[in-house]
């Protein structure tokens, strides 16, 4: 549009903004500097710095746009750090964050606490407190791999979605089979430390040792031997390599849904710090008490 024939030559036409009577003329000191030609400003002049980071310059000198940088997100557009006037990280509650994967918190100390509680009962029960410790064991990883398979959903979707917990517990079936699969592995690497052990013990310690599979006749047998004609030294032995069976397999790099379950239902049942201290003291009562009634109180 152009400014009409009868205008007064001290008035400059302007483009108007929006909301303006587009032909409203306004007179020549209110023109701004876009408005000049740039012959009229002349070669040397230099346009204003812009007021925001990465704006375009305002006039006809008006500088190339930013390159935007590759954004890795969902959807089409630049990383929000390369758009004018962003901040260097996105707030949390922007629908941009991605979802990160929510760990539990570990518990380092209750967890083997727990397995050498658990040690006392092939011990005491013979095969059906082993085959009780495994059950255990199974639960606790299962507990583990069901939680990984939630946060792995959310982290695809990027954000939490109501079916999730449904979709995790539909998957029961093979994350029970992916629990016996690490569960095996940590039980065979356990077993063999625990017979390097035992042999060990047998060679160096035990004056008059019983036969090599004799600790195997303790744990999976139908019942616990006469320990009163054994001596108290051979039910600690026993207990050792049950205890240290299970610590190895709650250790291993590949027991980390055994930890991860393990950490959950610690802190669901006993949230307090106070409480986990009193599991500790409650397993020593526990070891002591049945050390007592099966040797007669003996070293």
């Amino acid at each position: 549009m152009s400014p009409s024939s009868g205008m007064d030559a001290t008035q400059v036409w302007r483009p108007q903004d929006p909301g303006v009577d587009p032909t409203r003329v306004w007179p020549t000191e209110a023109a701004d500097h876009w408005s000049l030609s740039t012959d009229e400003l002349g070669e040397e002049w230099t346009p204003p710095a812009p007021t925001v980071p990465g704006l375009p310059l305002p006039g006809p000198a008006a500088s190339v746009p930013p390159t935007m940088g590759p954004w890795t997100g969902s959807g089409a557009g630049p990383a929000p750090e390369a758009c004018p006037g962003a901040p260097g990280s996105l707030p949390p509650w922007s629908p941009l964050v991605p979802y990160t994967w929510q760990h539990p918190r570990p518990v380092p100390l209750t967890g083997p606490v727990l397995m050498l509680g658990l040690a006392v009962l092939p011990v005491v029960l013979g095969a059906v407190g082993a085959l009780g410790v495994l059950v255990v064991v199974l639960a606790l990883t299962l507990v583990g791999v069901t939680q990984a398979q939630r946060e792995l959903r959310r982290v695809r979707h990027g954000g939490v979605r109501g079916s999730d917990s449904a979709v995790a517990l539909a998957g029961l079936p093979l994350h029970l089979v992916r629990s016996a699969f690490i569960v095996g592995g940590g039980l065979v690497v356990g077993v063999v430390a625990a017979a390097i052990l035992w042999l060990l013990a047998r060679a160096t310690v035990l004056v008059a040792p019983p036969g090599v599979l004799w600790p195997l006749d303790v744990l999976l047998g139908p019942s616990t031997p006469g320990w009163q004609g054994r001596g108290a030294e051979l039910f600690v032995v026993v207990w050792v390599l049950a205890a240290g069976v299970l610590v190895v397999m709650w250790s291993l790099p590949t027991s980390r849904r055994l930890r991860e379950g393990t950490a959950l239902v610690i802190r669901v049942l006993l949230p307090p710090r106070w409480s986990r201290a009193v599991l500790g003291v409650l397993v020593a009562v526990v070891l002591v008490a049945t050390w007592w009634i099966l040797t007669g109180g003996r070293v």
